[in-house]
């Protein structure tokens, strides 16, 4: 009774350390499967193989260095979403928000080169205009708007780079695949990399402080990581204020890592340094800035955009926009209920899928549509995680199904069948912890 309550909670891959006749019995109803135990012998009587050697260049299961062929559905994914955003950047003229924002940021570089005067943009912008409107602006120098709409696209790129090292990190290679497959494909990412605004440098931003919560949270020392991803997330509130409904995500994402790896101590230390950065640093930005910011985010963050749309106009462009990914976000949460992985790691999933719902709930109370495309693209970098998941276990189940006995107990006794597979999470620290757990149910049950 101990094996069964303790491999409800370890991680699941796609296949099991145990003899076939356990397996057999304990894959009954969902097909999920306990994390193998890296640090143990692979076969009995032989010396154990250690963590580093599991997780070698080779196994592809939590080595520091990646095969070259690791990484080819990533460039594959990034080249199509790179050529369906590409067809986006010359099929129109300058939107009014891009030549704003582009002019702003010519002004910025005239106000700092030469002292001309500025207009009060800080009075009025969703963002500060000391940060993506210069960059834009060198973007536009070197090659117009195609060249500021292309520094988009790289941002967004990034981005899609970003979820996929977030979800290889926490449920293997193969959940990341889709998720940056689904995040790449999505209607808003590809307008988004085709639009020269403050957009996805606001949503890269927000993923590289999610990638270093969760990067950090698998470490006994994370404050660097922790300080790091406080820095880069007050970044991102600083270039579009409304990425603000979103920063309780990423505290959240680094504290149930560390708690399911080193517990609360671990976890409150990792959520509490996160929060004390971002919020000492933002305090910081609003004393230096001033009345003018104060007075643009209570205009543009809670007062809308002055721009009214209907409920139901906000609900439609949502559903058609990332339907898909809602669903599948919401399937990933219930197969980790259903396959009993654990309330963290549940609760972590759930966390993932809610988060796309985020900015349609808030276009909907201001009955505005101004940043519902921005909103929805930030949400689905996290839902999208929690939807490839989804699919991972899917394909786990589908497989286990049709595998023959001998090759399932193959790949489960190997220590590096499952890694090699793709479905484990490439962060070894994320997996050591389970396999002292289900030791210690083992020895419990001999006494």
């Amino acid at each position: 009774m101990d094996d069964d309550t303790t491999s409800s909670r370890v991680p699941t891959v796609a296949a099991d350390v145990a003899p076939a006749s356990e397996q057999s019995s304990r894959v009954a109803g969902p097909a999920y499967r306990a994390e193998p135990d890296l640090t143990a012998p692979a076969v009995p009587g032989t010396r154990p193989c250690g963590r580093r050697r599991a997780a070698g260049r080779g196994s592809g299961g939590g080595g520091r260095r990646l095969l070259p062929w690791a990484w080819v559905p990533l460039a594959a994914v990034l080249i199509i979403q790179a050529a369906l955003s590409l067809r986006l950047i010359h099929a129109d003229t300058a939107f009014q928000g891009e030549a704003l924002y582009l002019w702003a940021g010519h002004r910025e570089w005239a106000h700092l080169l030469h002292g001309t005067p500025v207009p009060p943009f800080a009075s009025y912008f969703s963002g500060a205009p000391v940060l993506y409107p210069p960059l834009g602006a060198l973007a536009d120098s070197a090659g117009g708007l195609a060249g500021a709409r292309i520094l988009s696209l790289a941002f967004m790129l990034g981005a899609t780079t970003l979820a996929w090292a977030t979800t290889a990190r926490l449920f293997g290679r193969r959940a990341a695949f889709f998720a940056a497959a689904l995040f790449a494909i999505a209607g808003p990412t590809l307008h988004l990399g085709a639009f020269a605004t403050y957009d996805a440098m606001s949503i890269l931003l927000v993923a590289l402080a999610a990638w270093c919560a969760v990067r950090g949270s698998g470490r006994r020392d994370a404050t660097g990581w922790m300080v790091a991803a406080g820095l880069t997330l007050a970044l991102a509130n600083a270039t579009d204020y409304s990425t603000a409904l979103f920063d309780l995500l990423v505290p959240a994402l680094a504290f149930l890592v560390a708690l399911a790896v080193h517990g609360r101590r671990a976890a409150l230390r990792c959520c509490g340094t996160l929060l004390i950065v971002t919020g000492s640093l933002l305090a910081a930005a609003l004393l230096i800035g001033g009345e003018p910011y104060f007075g643009a985010i209570g205009n543009t963050v809670f007062a809308g955009a002055g721009q009214t749309a209907s409920l139901g106009l906000v609900l439609d462009d949502s559903w058609s926009w990332a339907g898909l990914i809602v669903l599948l976000a919401a399937g990933g949460a219930a197969a980790s209920w259903a396959g009993r992985r654990g309330p963290v790691w549940t609760g972590l999933l759930a966390i993932l899928a809610i988060a796309v719902v985020l900015g349609p709930l808030e276009e909907s109370r201001l009955r505005s549509a101004a940043t519902l495309n921005e909103h929805i693209g930030l949400g689905a970098w996290f839902a999208v995680i929690a939807a490839g998941y989804a699919v991972d276990q899917f394909i786990a189940v589908t497989l286990s199904k049709k595998e023959s006995p001998p090759l399932a107990g193959g790949l489960g006794r190997s220590p590096t069948g499952a890694a090699a597979f793709g479905a484990v999470p490439t962060d070894p620290r994320l997996r050591a912890p389970a396999a002292k757990k289900v030791g210690r149910g083992k020895r419990r049950g001999r006494r």
